[in-house]
């Protein structure tokens, strides 16, 4: 866990990056540490993110929270 959050502290310290971006990395990441995802799709999560609009972003947060539930 604490390299998540370590991750997610790097992530906040930049200042382009918004508070959705972060959401979703960190339930990708969860996701992943659950092993419900491969590594290789939360890379691509991550870098879909980081150039995706509000309701992309949007869905991808509802993909990881279906399935954490």
């Amino acid at each position: 866990m604490s390299e998540i959050t370590t991750l997610l502290d790097a992530i906040r310290e930049q200042a382009h990056v918004n508070q959705m971006f972060i959401d979703t990395v960190g339930l990708a990441l969860e996701c992943y540490k659950k092993e419900q995802i491969s590594l290789e799709s939360t890379v691509k999560t991550i870098s879909i993110a980081h150039g995706a609009r509000h309701k992309d972003l949007m869905e991808l947060m509802e993909e990881y929270k279906s399935l954490q539930s």
